[in-house]
């Protein structure tokens, strides 16, 4: 369906929303592009942004060749949108769409990391970046853009601490293993050879496009995929990294409310969704004979 071009105001009102939020940048590529789309099909319709119905919604919807996961994105988006234009009482804000049930996603096992981590070749710059890379995803989850923006002067290798702006634009804190400081203090003497004198985060890209600047997530996903091809891993992105994080300290473990308050998770359910593959042997170390335990209480 080919809609007309889109209002000048209505343009303007969604790209100012998405300035003035906090949204990632793939969050708000996504959100402007199906505001632009359903302000295009409203205005084909003579309809404005103030109109909008759950049921005219549900129309554009059915018009789009989209599954559910971008249906239930494209609501978010908005509600968000027209939240903050007409307040959470207009009458679109009623309207619910069915969100598909998150699929097991990719996460990596202690094996596999060991694996990446043995894989790297320490008589390189890159092998000694790469294992203080993957040391510290492992030990913290951070996401893809927030180890890529982590700069120097938020990294207290001594005191095994870090903070990063995450998602959501707020500054997060992380700490780290005693081995991870030593992987980032193996890199960080040889970092500056290969840093650009302005440039402050603590990862650089060593030859391919952009030398000796900031790391940035579709080069990180390069550095996987070779990974994955040399070491005989199954493919993997950073986020697997931050599924095994919360997986492998759980299994561990650690109190979900820790992990939660580690990987800087707002809601506790969003660390069980993290958690899916954790496997069910890890009841294992907290099961065993009561006899003894009862046995005892009786005693007493």
């Amino acid at each position: 369906m080919l809609y007309p071009v889109i209002r000048m105001n209505d343009e303007k009102a969604i790209l100012k929303f998405i300035r003035t939020s906090v949204y990632s940048p793939t969050t708000a590529k996504h959100y402007t592009w199906s505001l632009k789309r359903l302000a295009r099909y409203l205005a084909h319709h003579r309809f404005h942004f103030e109109d909008l119905t759950g049921e005219m919604f549900l129309g554009f919807l059915d018009e789009q060749n989209w599954g559910l996961a971008m249906r239930a994105q494209a609501h978010t988006g908005a509600r968000a949108f027209v939240k903050a234009l007409f307040g959470s009482d207009h009458p679109f804000m009623e309207l619910r769409v069915r969100t598909p049930k998150p699929r097991p996603q990719r996460t990596l096992t202690q094996d596999e990391i060991t694996k990446l981590l043995a894989g790297q070749d320490l008589d390189t710059p890159k092998g000694m970046r790469d294992r203080a890379l993957i040391s510290l995803l492992i030990d913290t989850g951070l996401r893809a853009a927030e180890v890529c923006s982590l700069e120097l002067g938020h990294l207290d290798v001594e005191k095994c601490f870090l903070q990063v702006k995450i998602k959501g634009g707020r500054w997060g804190g992380a700490v780290f293993s005693n081995d991870t400081a030593e992987n980032l203090l193996d890199w960080l003497a040889l970092r500056s050879e290969y840093a650009l004198p302005t440039i402050k985060t603590v990862f650089v890209g060593i030859g391919g496009l952009t030398p000796g600047k900031q790391f940035t997530v579709s080069g990180l996903r390069s550095v996987w995929r070779r990974m994955s091809k040399k070491l005989g891993v199954k493919h993997f992105s950073t986020h697997a990294f931050r599924r095994s994080f919360a997986t492998l300290t759980t299994q561990r473990g650690a109190p979900t409310r820790t992990v939660q308050i580690a990987g800087r998770w707002k809601d506790i359910r969003q660390v069980e969704r993290y958690t899916q593959e954790l496997p069910q042997t890890a009841i294992l170390p907290y099961l065993g004979n009561m006899e003894a335990d009862t046995d005892q209480t009786v005693l007493n």
